[in-house]
This record gives C-alpha cells, structure tokens and sequence, in this order.
C-alpha cells in the first residue's frame, strides 16, 4: 500500500523481515542506522526497537548503530554494512545518486513509507528483504476496505484482496496538506524537517504559520551558510507560542531569516520559487522547499470501515 511508514507498519515489517530471516535456527543479527546518541532520530529508534524486541525471535538481535542519520544511511544500507535505515528526500536522491550523492543507489527498497519527496521511511538493502520473501507493493493505493463474513475487502487502485485480518499503518499525522502548485512534484519539495543540517549552504523555503513552520525555519536559519524564507498566507502568526514568535522575531532582526507574510506560493521552479503578494510576484532563488501546511486526517476513511471514532475536545 502507498502509505506513509509509522511505528505500527514498521514494526509489523520489521519483525516479519527478522522472523523470516531467522528461519535457519541460528543467531541472526539486524542492523539499523540511526544518528548520533541524543537526537531526535537516535531516540525515536531506540524507542522503537525497544518495541520491536516484544515480537522478535529469541534469536534475532536487533542493533541500533549511533551514526548513520538520514544521508549517509543510504550509502551503508547500500553497501551491507547496514539492513535498515532513515531517509527523507535524501532516499530519492540516493536512488537516482544526484544532490549529496555522487552514484545511484540501486540496492534501496522502502519498507515503511516509499521513496517519494514528501514522505519519511524506513529502508532497506534489496538483498536482504529477498532472502525473507517479504512482498511489498509499492504504488498501490488502497481506496476502500470492508468487513465480511470471512475477514475483510481490499481494494486497491489496483486489485482486490480478501483477507482474515488488516493492520492499517496510516499514522494519525494524516496525508501532508499540499499546495497544490506547478512544480509541487519536483524532489526538492518535501512535508517534513528532519535533518536541518542536510540543508547547510542552500537556499530553503518554509511555507506554514504554525509552530512546526516557525521551528523549521529557525532550525534551517541555524545552518552555517543557509538562506531561509518564511512564507505565511496570513498577515500575522495568531496561533503559536510565543517564544517561537519572538525567536523569529530575533533571527529576522538580525537578518538571519526573511518573513513574507500575507503571501502564497504560485510556482516552483528548478532553481527558483515565485510568491504572489499584494498582487505582486516575488521570485526567489531556492534549493529547498519545506511544507509545513498541517495533515488531512483519514478520520472519514476510518469510519467507512467501520472503525469507531471519538472526537475529544480539551477544555482550555
């Protein structure tokens, strides 16, 4: 299914792959670059494979390596000195071995989440997934599921399965909120900040007004040599805390970020990006764009499968 990676979908994948792989009796061990110890993607595997150990094989070792983050990752999966890895962006333009990468990486296949722009995933070495037999569909939307008497229906833009039992790994983030834009496709363009530092030196475009966009740009401004643009649609940030305000307030002082507000993206070219404000076009030279327009949830969806859902509201 052509969903993004979540914990669920990885750990399902991942203790299918080692379960497979542990088939001969002996001690097997699975490798997993992470980052440096204390950063947000060493954390967030560690935690992860911490869960994962519940549903492993006795003889199955996971390993969490404290190196590797979201660009060399692919190279040590590629060369086998790795079985599974992060990448973002960085995953594509691994594959097709262009931007920080100076060959394509052939050996790469998605195991949580695919090899898109705009998606987080968890890879692996094509070799290793092989040997498990594990089957990945990539590029198949699932577009209904419904319960019957024996199990459930799938149906996919593609075909139909009939199954006893369904995991839906569609995460509660929802699908990334586009812009909807010529040259919104384009590799460049991705939904989430991981790794600021991947774009030292370049010029980036945070499009957003919340606190995920203000923190993005700042982490962005924060990288020797980067060039950042903050975009919001509305003439003022209303809805976000305010240390972010007043950082952001700092870093446009000091001329370390440029705030466009009451502006929208119209284009997004190569090497350039065009806004439209106050009836104006502002073309800016850019390397990078960085969405941060919220999720539509699939609350609609998991109701039409009959999932029950139960809406909250805090009290302030």
């Amino acid at each position: 299914m052509r969903r993004y990676g979540t914990i669920f979908g990885v750990l399902l994948l991942m203790s299918l792959v080692c379960s497979t792989v542990a088939g001969a009796g002996e001690m097997k061990r699975i490798r997993w670059t992470a980052q440096e110890v204390g950063t947000g993607i060493m954390m967030y595997t560690t935690s992860l494979s911490e869960i994962a150990k519940r549903y492993l094989p006795k003889d199955v070792i996971l390993d969490v390596l404290p190196y590797g983050a979201v660009v060399a990752s692919a190279t040590l999966v590629e060369d086998g000195k790795a079985e599974i890895g992060w990448a973002n962006v960085t995953g594509l333009w691994a594959q097709q071995g262009i931007i920080l990468y100076n060959r394509p990486h052939k050996n790469l296949t998605a195991i949580g989440g695919s090899f898109e722009a705009s998606s987080m995933q968890v890879f692996a070495n094509k070799d290793f997934v092989a040997r498990t037999g594990l089957k990945i569909n990539f590029f198949e939307r699932m577009e209904s599921l419904k319960p019957d008497r024996q199990g459930f229906v799938v149906r996919t833009s593609k075909q139909e399965y009939r199954t006893r039992s369904v995991l839906l790994t569609i995460g509660r983030r929802g699908t990334p909120r586009k812009l909807g834009v010529k040259g919104e496709s384009r590799s460049k363009v991705v939904y989430r900040l991981v790794d600021p530092e991947q774009y030292c030196g370049q010029h980036v475009l945070v499009v957003g007004g919340g606190d995920s966009a203000l923190e993005a740009a700042l982490a962005c401004a924060d990288e020797r040599g980067t060039t950042v643009t903050l975009s919001y649609r509305s003439e003022a940030f209303s809805r976000v805390k305010q240390k972010n305000r007043e950082l952001v307030q700092r870093a446009e002082k000091a001329r370390r970020l440029k705030v466009i507000l009451s502006s929208n993206v119209v284009e997004i070219g190569d090497g350039t990006v065009t806004l439209e404000q106050g009836g104006m076009k502002v073309v800016l030279k850019n390397d990078a764009v960085i969405v941060c327009a919220g999720g539509i949830l699939p609350t609609q969806f998991l109701k039409d499968t009959g999932v029950q859902v139960d809406t909250k509201y805090g009290t302030a």
